[in-house]
């Protein structure tokens, strides 16, 4: 996976794209590989305007929006916070800190940015959660 860099300023569609990643990351250390392919997988996924969202999940979600709505969708704080929203509702048990769960929402929101298709997945979970709303 690629490593965190610089947030580069690259407009697409009102969304912000990280600038390529330079250098090989790791995961948080003690994360299981299986994991962080079920969170990305699943945080993907919710952005398919076809998926229903748990209700539990969108509360969680919902508070992001709450603290972010009408700023467009950016790595940080927002895309990092929106996988943190996630980890926390839908993955509890497998988030041994509040430490690990940043660092591992931080991995994978930068995964997500990274893809184009995961980003433009993003981006429709954003606006789908109205936080491009003012």
């Amino acid at each position: 996976m690629p490593s965190p860099s610089p947030f580069g300023r690259q407009e697409s569609g009102g969304v912000e794209r990280p600038a390529p990643a330079e250098t090989p990351s790791q995961p948080p250390p003690g994360t299981d590989p299986a994991l962080l392919e079920k969170v990305l997988q699943h945080t993907s996924e919710i952005g398919n305007s076809n998926e229903t969202i748990d209700p539990n999940e969108m509360k969680a979600l919902q508070e992001v929006v709450r603290h972010y709505q009408g700023k467009p969708l950016t790595l940080q704080p927002i895309a990092e916070e929106l996988v943190g929203a996630v980890l926390r509702s839908h993955f509890p048990a497998q988030c041994k800190s509040d430490e690990f769960r940043a660092a591992l929402s931080a991995e994978i929101a930068q995964s997500l940015m990274e893809d184009p298709l995961a980003q433009d997945r993003m981006a429709a979970l954003w606006h789908r959660l109205g936080g491009d709303k003012t």
